[in-house]
């Protein structure tokens, strides 16, 4: 090996045997705790035993002693690190074996001064199988987002799917009347059949599709403005998500377009004019003939500035009644409906319905990663950073959803 670089094969070595002895050390003292606290219950049997009949306060005198016990084992575990019950992660083994074999790799080196060596200059191959190449950083689901904004995920149920295609059943308008008062008339001939109705479910197929993006930027926003990855992080998750909120609105179903809430929405057919009273006669009479009862309301920002400004015609005051529009908690809500704020629902449209009759289904969370390798990257010292998920929508049922437009 020469003396400014370092012998890889002999670094590899120290890092192997740091994480053994890492992952040797985390499971005996998970093993040493868990006899702990299997003795300690133990103990608070054995002595709850032998106390036999106490009064309530030597009951509870007892119980304090115990609890304050118990928890200081936690404490203790806690400093340990050890109570969540998860190793680390190998990224973080790694480099706590680096920094506890710092004067084996500085000896094997034979390095004068400071050396930095970066992650990119450590490549393993075949002999250290099981992970993935150390150039690509992954983020999952670790991107904080301002809870403030409102995305349709929030009110749609999430589920998990590990094809590439979803068969679901879908409820359509019921075909017949229903069960009715029926009787035997005086003879076989004279008896009327009993009333015939049926569900018609009908067995859907939509494929999972993608949503991604991705972003090439300069690498010393990252390096020289640290705050710029949580700032980017941010950006990229909600573009994500606000595309996706457009494609659960108003995707047409042709791949790789999901098939959307609109499309699929039976039409309002109410002659109700006024907003506020269009909402409310879509939730209660038209979703109510289907036995169905609204949970939210789907409005562009614009319409909800004028529900809050709702003013009679006569006398110009402003008139929403009183126990039918108002606010809960903070959120707005029309007659039981909580209302939901998207720019992506035009401000001459709406959409009413029970969410809980949809469900996404993710066969990729919203997932974001960086590369250094990608097109000219590596000479113009540029990032790459993408975005993106894979889901579909099943529509349960498509009388649940009343949808109007003023173009329509």
């Amino acid at each position: 090996m020469s003396d400014n670089k370092l012998d890889l094969k002999d670094i590899q070595g120290v890092v192997e045997e740091g994480l053994k002895v890492t992952k040797a050390n985390w499971e005996k003292a998970r093993s040493e705790d868990k006899e702990t606290f299997e003795g300690k219950v133990k103990e608070i049997l054995s002595d709850i035993e032998q106390k036999g009949f106490m009064s309530k306060s030597e009951v509870e005198k007892f119980v304090a002693e115990k609890s304050e016990g118990l928890e200081k084992e936690i404490v203790e575990l806690k400093k340990k690190g050890l109570s969540s019950g998860k190793p680390m992660g190998f990224k973080s083994a790694m480099q706590k074996a680096l920094k506890e074999n710092h004067d084996s790799i500085k000896d094997i080196s034979k390095i004068k001064g400071n050396t930095i060596i970066g992650l990119k200059d450590i490549s393993f191959g075949d002999n250290f199988p099981g992970f993935e190449d150390w150039r690509t950083e992954y983020r999952n689901d670790v991107i904080m987002i301002d809870r403030d904004v409102f995305h349709m995920r929030d009110i749609i149920p999430i589920g998990t799917v590990s094809s590439d295609t979803i068969k679901y059943p879908r409820e359509g308008a019921k075909t017949g009347d229903g069960p009715a008062p029926w009787g035997r008339g005086e003879s076989i001939a004279e008896t009327a059949s009993k009333p015939s109705f049926e569900p018609n479910m009908t067995v859907y197929s939509t494929p999972v599709e993608w949503i991604a993006g991705i972003m090439r930027l300069p690498i010393e926003m990252l390096t020289d403005l640290p705050f710029l990855t949580s700032y980017l992080q941010n950006f990229a998750r909600t573009e994500l998500l606000e595309a996706e909120d457009n494609q659960i609105l108003n995707g047409n179903g042709t791949s790789p377009q999901l098939d959307g809430l609109i499309p699929n929405a039976t039409a309002y057919n109410g002659t109700r004019t006024v907003l506020i009273e269009q909402i409310i006669d879509a939730n209660i009479r038209q979703l109510g003939a289907s036995n169905t009862a609204g949970t939210d309301v789907i409005l562009n920002p614009a319409q909800i500035v004028e529900i809050i400004f709702n003013k009679a015609t006569g006398s110009g005051e402003y008139d929403n009644p009183n126990g039918v529009v108002g606010y809960v908690n903070g959120q707005l809500q029309i007659a039981g409906l909580n209302v939901r704020k998207t720019n992506k629902m035009p401000d001459d449209e709406f959409l009413v319905g029970n969410f809980n009759h949809a469900q996404i289904f993710q066969r990729l969370a919203p997932q974001l990663r960086f590369f250094e390798q990608d097109q000219d990257n590596v000479v113009k010292n540029l990032v790459t950073v993408r975005i993106e998920e894979r889901l579909a929508l099943a529509i349960l049922k498509t009388t649940s959803f009343i949808h109007y437009s003023a173009t329509t």
